[in-house]
């Protein structure tokens, strides 16, 4: 089991300020915090090295970028959560918001080497229309700028060209790993990170989305990353033993 200090995970939140939640491997942190007033968390991603003020269109991975870059090196352990969306438990659980959710002692397949990353369940992506399975491509274009996809291909091409069988059999399946919500080693979530923001920093200058009608629309970059994330998971499922848990969705406020 792992011990006090071993496992950190980050509770991003934007909205609502977490009351006490008794496990000190659970830590919120405030996402957007150089663009707000607010203080909704003790510690907030604009400090160190930080993307803080790109949450608007980043969501959530200003929180990993923080992470990987300021969080506490002594952690072998570490994951991201967020403040409506946690892992089901499964032997240990805690109270977080009112709601019972996986405790930070709750992932001994990490420390067993039984799984080196523990994911949300992959979500099989369904036509409202037709009731029928649909692909990440044609899911995205149903719900988003459709070329920023396209765009996102190239960006993988131009940096990871490795990648490619990866990301066109990913957006030809329907699967996918939603929520960016993840525990891992360190060291595996650190190479993720160091794969996929050097695509979302060239997806930022690439996609034109501060010209999008909607802030929803204009998160496209924070929308790609949970693609991509799929991507790499389906790009690496041979040399990482990768665990899949059910996430729960808490009341949004």
């Amino acid at each position: 089991m792992p011990s006090r200090g071993d496992i950190k995970i980050y509770i991003a939140t934007h909205r609502l300020r977490l009351g006490s939640i008794d496990d000190p491997g659970y830590i919120p942190i405030q996402c957007g915090k150089a663009l707000s007033n607010e203080d909704l968390a003790d510690l907030a991603d604009d400090t160190g090295d930080n993307i803080s003020a790109l949450n608007p269109y980043f969501s959530e991975n200003t929180a990993l970028y923080w992470m990987v870059k300021n969080a506490d090196a002594k952690a072998p352990y570490m994951g991201l959560a967020h403040y409506r969306r946690y892992f089901s438990a499964e032997k240990v659980a805690t109270i977080v918001e009112g709601y019972s959710v996986a405790g930070s002692a709750d992932f001994t397949s990490l420390t067993t080497g039984e799984t080196d990353l523990i994911v949300s369940e992959p979500l099989g992506l369904i036509n409202a229309k037709t009731d029928t399975q649909t692909s990440l491509e044609h899911n995205y274009f149903g719900s988003h700028i459709g070329f920023d996809l396209y765009i996102a291909r190239q960006a993988v091409e131009k940096l990871s060209p490795g990648y490619l069988n990866a990301f066109d059999f990913t957006m030809r399946n329907c699967h996918l790993v939603p929520f960016n919500v993840f525990v891992g080693r360190r060291s595996v979530v650190e190479e993720y990170a160091e794969w996929v923001f050097p695509i979302l920093f060239l997806l930022n200058e690439w996609i034109p989305y501060r010209s999008y009608p909607t802030p929803y629309q204009q998160r496209a970059v924070g929308f790609l990353a949970e693609r991509l994330f799929t991507v790499w998971i389906v790009e690496n499922r041979h040399r990482y033993k990768i665990g899949f848990r059910p996430v729960l969705k808490c009341a949004d406020p």
